[in-house]
């Protein structure tokens, strides 16, 4: 894996802390401009901010301090969920991707679930999460039987903001051979054809 990263665990209020000393205003870009998708603000200042239930796994340049790669675990606030946790995302950055680190905080994330004994909720993927982090995850799995699972929310269906990362596959991954292929004709034609906003009626 290079260049080397150091691998940290964060809880909400740590990550700020982090991010209070070595600022990086790159994370908090709008969602198609950010470095690491799905980070916000919410995240670290939130309505479960601050406390145990939400655990960040975060891939960090030890030589700037930026962050390359996230994941975060969220504790279920709903009652009868007590034991389960929600993957909320695993993301990293575009430069530096295909070096194992999406692999390595997944690892740490399943490792922390075992060691507590919670149960693993994925949410819905995306469809370059269905091709990279939901096989991934799969292999985790079968690699560590003791990580208790159950099944999460429904795919995501295509929209439009996620052309960009279809794209970075084909560009980046051309051998690879998409889960989902027909549905690149449906990105693109959502692109071509974006659905209209009231104001555009209104005109």
């Amino acid at each position: 894996m290079s260049p080397p990263y150091a691998f940290v665990q964060f809880s909400s209020a740590e990550l700020a802390a982090f991010l209070a000393k070595h600022p990086d205003r790159s994370l908090f870009y709008k969602e198609d401009k950010k470095r690491i998708r799905y980070f916000n603000s919410d995240d670290l200042y939130g309505m479960f901010a601050g406390t145990t239930s939400v655990n960040f796994f975060a891939a960090i340049l030890p030589t700037t301090k930026q962050i390359a790669g996230l994941a975060k675990l969220q504790d279920s606030p709903h009652k009868g969920q007590e034991h389960i946790t929600w993957l909320n995302y695993v993301s990293v950055d575009k430069q530096h991707r295909n070096k194992g680190i999406a692999t390595e905080l997944f690892n740490l994330a399943g490792r922390h679930l075992i060691a507590n004994d919670r149960t693993l909720k994925e949410s819905g993927y995306t469809l370059f999460g269905s091709n990279f982090l939901q096989p991934l995850i799969a292999r985790f799995k079968e690699a560590n039987p003791a990580l208790k699972s159950i099944e999460g929310s429904p795919n995501h269906a295509p929209c439009a903001t996620d052309l960009e990362e279809l794209e970075w596959m084909e560009a980046n991954i051309p051998n690879h051979k998409l889960k989902f292929p027909e549905l690149h004709k449906e990105y693109m034609e959502r692109i071509s054809h974006p659905r209209k906003s009231p104001l555009d009626f209104a005109r």
